[in-house]
C-alpha cells in the first residue's frame, strides 16, 4: 500500500519540485533574503497542494488509466478522495500555523480551485489544460522571487541578473511541451472518454510538428540568453548542457512514434529540469566559497 501511495503522489516529481524550489530559494538567500520558518511552512503547503492535484487527477483519470495501463494497484476512487481531502486539510493547516500574509492563503486556494477545474473538465479541452498546468508550475518557480519582495522586472535574458525569471520562462515552455507529450502518450484512453486534447484534434504528426516549432523557439531564446549572460566557465557549463539536451530532445521527438517513445520524451524533459536545478546549487555554492 505504501508503494502504491508513493506512486499515486508521483514522489519523484515531488522530489524534483522540492530540489528546484529550494535551489531557487538558496539563490535568493544569497541576495539578502533572510531564511525564515515561514518559508518552510509555505513550501509544505505547496507540497500538500501538489499532492491534492495528483490525487484528484487520479480520481478522474481512473477510466483512462485502465485503458492506458497506468492504473495503480490496490487504489480506488474512495482512496483518492480520502487522500485528497486529507492533504487539502494539511495544506491549510500549515498556513494557519505560520505567520504568512493572507495573499499566500489566496494563492493556495486559487491553486486548489484551478487543479479541480483542470482535473474535472479542462484537461479534456485542447491546449487550455496544458497551459493551466504550465502556469501553475511557473508560479512555483516565481515564489522565491516573490518572497524576496522583488518587483519582477524582467530586463533581459541575462542568467546572472535574472536567474529566477529566466527559469520561470523556461519552466512554462518546457512544462507546456511535456503536458502535450503526456497527452500524446495517453491518446488511446483519452479517445475512449471523448476527450478533445490537442493530439486527438490534430493528430500525432501535426502535434509533433507544433512541438518541434516550440522547441526551435526555445533554442532561439537559449541562444539569446547565452549572448546576454556572462561568458565565465560556470555559465558556459550551463548552456552547453542545456543546448545539448535540447538538441537531443528534438532528435528524439522526430523519431518518436509510439507510446513508449513519448514516455521517454517526458522523462527527458524531467532530466532537463534536474540538470538546470543541479546547476543552481552548483552556482550558489561556488559563489559562496569563492
Amino acid at each position: 500500500m505504501v508503494i502504491s501511495y508513493l506512486k499515486s503522489i508521483r514522489y519523484l516529481n515531488l522530489l524534483l519540485l522540492s530540489i528546484l524550489f529550494w535551489g531557487l530559494m538558496i539563490h535568493q538567500y544569497q541576495r539578502e533574503l533572510i531564511p525564515e520558518l515561514d518559508h518552510f511552512w509555505l513550501f509544505t503547503a505547496i507540497l500538500f497542494t501538489t499532492i491534492c492535484g495528483y490525487q484528484i487527477n487520479n480520481y478522474y483519470d481512473i477510466p483512462t488509466d485502465k485503458i492506458n495501463q497506468k492504473a495503480i494497484d490496490k487504489l480506488n476512487e474512495s482512496f483518492y478522495l480520502k487522500s485528497y481531502f486529507l492533504h487539502f486539510f494539511f495544506s491549510f493547516l500549515v498556513l494557519f500555523i505560520s505567520d504568512l500574509a493572507g495573499q499566500w492563503f489566496l494563492l493556495i486556494m486559487f491553486t486548489h480551485l484551478a487543479l479541480i477545474a483542470y482535473s474535472a473538465r479542462i484537461k479534456n479541452w485542447p491546449l487550455l489544460g496544458n497551459i493551466i498546468i504550465a502556469i501553475l508550475c511557473s508560479i512555483l518557480v516565481i515564489i522565491p522571487e516573490g518572497l524576496n519582495k522583488a518587483s519582477f522586472n524582467f530586463e533581459d535574458f541575462n542568467l546572472a541578473k535574472n536567474t529566477n525569471m529566466v527559469y520561470v520562462s523556461f519552466c512554462f515552455a518546457l512544462t507546456l511541451i511535456r503536458e502535450i507529450i503526456k497527452d500524446m502518450e495517453d491518446i488511446n484512453g483519452d479517445k475512449a472518454v471523448n476527450s478533445k486534447t490537442l493530439p486527438i484534434i490534430l493528430g500525432i504528426k501535426s502535434t509533433k510538428f507544433i512541438l518541434g516549432i516550440c522547441s526551435v523557439g526555445i533554442f532561439y531564446v537559449i541562444i539569446n540568453c547565452l549572448l546576454a549572460s556572462p561568458k565565465s566557465w560556470e555559465f558556459v557549463i550551463f548552456f552547453v548542457l542545456v543546448i545539448s539536451l535540447l538538441i537531443f530532445f528534438i532528435y528524439r521527438l522526430i523519431k518518436a512514434n509510439e507510446q513508449a517513445s513519448f514516455k521517454e520524451l517526458s522523462k527527458l524533459i524531467k532530466f532537463k529540469f534536474l540538470t538546470a536545478t543541479i546547476w543552481l546549487y552548483f552556482i550558489s555554492f561556488y559563489h559562496e566559497f569563492t
